[in-house]
Order: structure tokens, then sequence, then C-alpha cells
């Protein structure tokens, strides 16, 4: 039997959860709620929200833990892909060496932020190409709470637009290439070198009915393009989501040397509402 899939979507204004039985007969089970908050701010009324999903999509019956990933919007987390000369071997001690670099770049008080780290594969420049990503501590300890009450545990917790990445079949994208993800919080760009290698991400704002910002949107996927890019063949871009419409009105100010293709499989397995 497979094992149980449990899959939480925390925005900054909504929680959006799904769940798949590990067995054939399962189906599948979504919904969605609501809550009052703002960016960074995430109070009481995610954990009322997470526990309100939760409540709707588990079943009355488990007879074993599930497998639970918890994607958080762009909004509450900062990343940045970061390359190390060399990392311990010890988990703790990485740990720790990664979050003091990253609180010290980006001005943040180690003690309020947890940072989490995953491996890409060697950086140019040499070493270690790490993507860091902080979350609030405050935030981590409410998803926390609200799964203990029900009896999970979060076994992955990462950027939304990372488990949108893993959960599409991107074996079929062009390489080097990159890809804007369109979401209800904010937009990001992921950008992946000839070998397939991720070598860059970025959120920010989108006004999608605002013709400056889809040219500020353009051209910065045309500086990403360049750091990419090469004269044999054009690179491609892709558009996943709401920003497919405003990524399509900015196609004649993307320049040569790129071509605007529908990102392969959608949005994946797991839908999040916009």
């Amino acid at each position: 039997m497979l094992r149980s899939h449990c899959v939480l979507r925390i925005g900054v204004s909504h929680v959006h959860g799904a769940w798949m039985a590990g067995h054939a007969k399962g189906a599948p089970a979504e919904a969605t709620a609501r809550f009052e908050g703002e960016a960074g701010d995430a109070g009481a009324g995610l954990t009322v929200a997470i526990s309100e999903v939760l409540a709707q999509i588990l079943p009355r019956r488990r007879i074993a833990s599930p497998y639970v990933s918890v994607g958080v919007a762009g909004a509450y987390v900062r990343a940045a892909i970061m390359p190390f000369a060399k990392l311990p071997k010890a988990p703790a001690d990485r740990t720790l060496l990664v979050t003091q670099r990253f609180c010290r770049e980006f001005r943040l008080d180690p003690a309020a932020f947890a940072v989490l780290d995953s491996p890409l594969g060697r950086a140019k420049s040499g070493g270690e190409a790490v993507l860091c990503v902080g979350v609030q501590q405050v935030l981590l300890a409410r998803i926390k709470a609200a799964l203990a009450t029900r009896g999970l545990h979060a076994d992955e917790i990462a950027p939304d637009y990372m488990l949108r990445f893993a959960e599409t079949d991107t074996r079929e994208a062009e390489a080097p290439g990159m890809v804007l993800m369109g979401g209800a919080d904010c937009s990001t760009v992921l950008v992946w070198d000839a070998q397939r290698a991720v070598v860059h991400v970025s959120s920010f704002a989108v006004a999608r009915d605002d013709g400056e910002a889809r040219q500020r949107m353009a051209a910065r996927l045309f500086r990403y393009a360049r750091i990419v890019g090469h004269d044999t063949a054009p690179i491609a871009v892709y558009a996943d989501g709401p920003d497919w419409d405003a990524l399509f009105q900015a196609h004649g100010s993307l320049g040569e040397g790129m071509k605007l293709l529908r990102w392969p499989a959608g949005q994946g397995r797991w839908g999040s509402p916009s």
C-alpha cells in the first residue's frame, strides 16, 4: 500500500489542503479556508484555518501517518541560492553555518527566523549551491501546532513555488530556461541552466493590469535569459497560472532569443486557489 499524502498550501489570506489516500479506491479530498492576516504576520486565524481544512480533508480513520507537505506563500519567506565553499557534514553544524550567513546577508534576526537549506549541486564558482529559505519561527510554530492537534507531523516545509516545481513533470522542459509561476499572493521566477540546475529564484509582486509593471517583468526575464542563455538557440520562457496572460501581453518586449511556452504540466497534481 502506498503512503497517504497530505498537502497544505499556506497563503497570505487562505489555506488550501488536499488529501490523497494511499490506495486506489481512496478519492482525493480538497478544502480551502480563509483567514484575516497580513504578509509576515500570520496570527491565530491561520491556526484556525489549518484546523478547518484538516477537519474537512482528513479521513475519519487513518491506519498510518501520511506524508505531509507544507507549501508556504512567497510573501512569508525569504529565499536565495547561495554558494558555500564547504559545509560541515553534521546536520546541526550545517544548519548553524547556513543560518548565520543567510541572516547576516539579509539582516534578519537568527532568533526569529528558521533557515531551511536544500542542496542544489555544484556551484559555478566552486563549492556547493544551496537554496536557503528563511521562515519566521512563529509561523512554523503555528503550522506545527495545528498539525500536532490532528496527530500529524510536517515531513517537508518549503516555499509553495518549490512544491509546484517538484510536482510538475519537468522532463519535457527545455534547458536552459525559466518559469514564471503566478499565485494569489505573488509571482516567482525560477531559472535553470543548460545542465538543468536551478541557478536563481526570485519572488515579487505583480500588478497584472499595469502595463508598466508588465514591461518591468519582461525586462527582468530578459536579464535572466542573458545569464543562462547562449547564442545557438533561444531560451525557453515558461509561464504558469494567472501570469500567463500578463506574460503573453508583454511578449512583444521579451526580445529576440526568447520563446514563450506553456508550462508542461500546469500546476501538477495539486492545484491551489487563485
